[in-house]
C-alpha cells in the first residue's frame, strides 16, 4: 500500500506545474486599502508580485591600494540568508573584479529583470567613492581615487546603474548600498511615506538607499546590516502604520533616523527615488517575517500624533528656528536627529553668507548671520543655545540679551 501511495503522490506532484508552485513562494500579495489613511477599508487583495529575485554583493578582498573590510563578505551573506528565508531567488557574488561587477549588475537587472511581474533587490558592501559629484562602485581591482583616469575606467559609475534599472522591466527594483558616496541618480526623499499600501503603490518604481553620504566614513562594523534586518524582521518599529509590510519608504526613513542618531550624525544615510518620472510613483514592498516582534506604538497606530502633524509642517522648511521649535516641543520625539542635523546645516550655511552692500534693495539683502542664529532661539528654553550664541557671539548685539536669558535659567 505504502508504494503504491508513494507513487501515487510522484505522479500528482509532478502533474502541478513547478513554475506555479514557485509563483506562490516567491511572490507577495497585498491589500489594497481605499484611502491613504491606515484605517481606510481594504479595496482588494492584489498579488503585487509573482516573482523576487536579488543580487547580493560583499567585497573585503581590495587589491591596488584600497585598505581590506572585514565585514562586507559576512553581511551579504547574512543578507542573502535572509532574503532566501523571504522567497527570493537569490545571487550571492563576492570578492568582483571591475569586469564582474559591471557584468553581475548590468546581467542581473536585464535577464532576471525580464519579468515583468517581478520585483528586484540589490544589496552592495563594499567601498563607495564620490569623484566630481559623481557616486561610483569600487571593485577589488580599482586604483586609488588619485588616480583619476585609472579610476574611473575600473570602478561603477551610479549613471551606470541608473542606465541598468531603466532597462529591466520588472516592476519594482531596490537597491541598498552599504557604502558612502554622492546619491547622483536619486532625489534625497524628504516626505513621509504613505501611512497605507494603495493602488499608487503598485506603480513602477525605482529605489535606492546609502548607508552614508558622500565624505562620510561608514563603519565596517556590521551595524548597518544589523539594524536592517532587524527592521525586516519586524524586531523594529520601522514598519511605520503596523500593517505587517514594510515598504522602502518606510525603511529608508527608519534607517535614516536610527543610523544618524547612533552615529550622532557622522553617518547619514540617505534614500529615494530615480530622477525619472517613469519610475517614481510606486514603493518596493517587503512582508515581515515576525510582525508581531516590535514594540507597540504608545498611541494607536490609525492616529495621526501631534508630532506627526507638527514634523509634516515643517519637514522642507529652509528656516533653522522651526527645527528648533520641534526640538523644544518634542525632545525626544521620533525625528529628532534629523530634526538637529537640518538644524545645523541650515545655521551654518547662515553662518557663511555675505551682507549685502547698503545700496542693495531690501527685498535682496541678507540678514546679518548674528540675527538669523538669535531669531532661531530667542524663544528657546534651552540654557545651551544662549551659551553657544555668546560663544560665537561674546560681543554680539544680543549678548545683553543672551547673558540675562542665562541668569533667569540658574534661577
Amino acid at each position: 500500500m505504502r508504494r503504491h501511495f508513494i507513487a501515487f503522490m510522484s505522479v500528482l506532484l509532478a502533474w502541478i506545474p513547478i513554475s506555479d508552485a514557485a509563483e506562490i513562494k516567491r511572490g507577495l500579495s497585498v491589500p489594497l486599502r481605499a484611502g491613504l489613511d491606515s484605517n481606510a477599508g481594504i479595496s482588494q487583495k492584489f498579488q503585487l508580485y509573482r516573482g523576487s529575485k536579488a543580487l547580493v554583493i560583499g567585497i573585503d578582498d581590495y587589491t591596488n591600494g584600497w585598505p581590506k573590510l572585514s565585514m562586507a563578505v559576512e553581511d551579504a551573506r547574512q543578507i542573502a540568508a535572509a532574503l532566501k528565508k523571504q522567497g527570493f531567488d537569490v545571487t550571492l557574488k563576492t570578492d568582483l573584479t571591475a569586469v564582474g561587477l559591471q557584468s553581475a549588475l548590468e546581467s542581473f537587472f536585464v535577464v532576471e529583470g525580464a519579468d515583468p511581474d517581478a520585483r528586484l533587490f540589490v544589496w552592495y558592501a563594499g567601498h563607495g567613492h564620490t569623484l566630481g559629484g559623481e557616486g561610483y562602485l569600487v571593485p577589488t581591482d580599482a586604483p586609488r581615487p588619485d588616480q583619476k583616469s585609472a579610476f574611473k575606467l575600473k570602478a561603477l559609475p551610479m549613471r551606470s546603474l541608473g542606465t541598468y534599472v531603466r532597462l529591466a522591466e520588472a516592476k519594482h527594483a531596490f537597491a541598498v548600498f552599504d557604502s558612502c558616496f554622492s546619491g547622483t541618480i536619486f532625489d534625497a526623499q524628504r516626505a513621509l511615506p504613505p501611512t497605507a499600501i494603495t493602488y499608487a503603490t503598485t506603480r513602477p518604481v525605482r529605489q535606492f538607499l546609502t548607508s552614508g553620504d558622500a565624505d562620510q566614513t561608514v563603519s565596517d562594523n556590521g551595524a548597518f546590516r544589523e539594524l536592517f534586518l532587524r527592521a525586516l524582521n519586524g524586531e523594529e518599529t520601522a514598519d511605520a502604520n503596523r500593517d505587517g509590510f514594510l515598504t522602502a519608504s518606510e525603511l529608508g526613513l527608519f534607517m535614516n533616523d536610527r543610523v544618524t542618531n547612533l552615529t550622532d550624525a557622522r553617518q547619514t544615510p540617505r534614500y529615494g527615488k530615480l530622477s525619472d518620472r517613469r519610475f517614481d510613483r510606486g514603493d518596493f514592498v517587503f512582508a515581515l517575517a515576525n510582525p508581531g516582534l516590535a514594540p507597540k506604538p504608545k498611541s494607536a497606530p490609525d492616529q495621526i500624533s501631534p508630532e506627526l502633524v507638527f514634523w509634516r509642517s515643517i519637514e522642507d522648511s529652509e528656516d533653522p528656528a522651526m527645527y528648533k521649535a520641534y526640538l523644544n516641543r518634542f525632545p525626544t520625539g521620533a525625528f529628532v536627529a534629523i530634526a538637529r542635523v537640518r538644524q545645523k546645516k541650515l545655521l551654518d550655511a547662515l553662518s557663511k553668507s555675505v551682507i549685502a552692500p547698503k545700496s542693495a534693495s531690501r527685498r535682496t539683502r541678507r540678514s546679518a548671520p548674528e540675527d538669523v542664529t538669535w531669531s532661531s532661539i530667542k524663544f528657546s528654553d534651552d540654557p545651551e543655545d544662549f551659551e553657544v550664541y555668546l560663544e560665537r557671539y561674546p560681543d554680539g548685539k544680543y549678548a545683553l540679551d543672551a547673558r540675562k536669558k542665562l541668569k533667569n535659567f540658574k534661577k
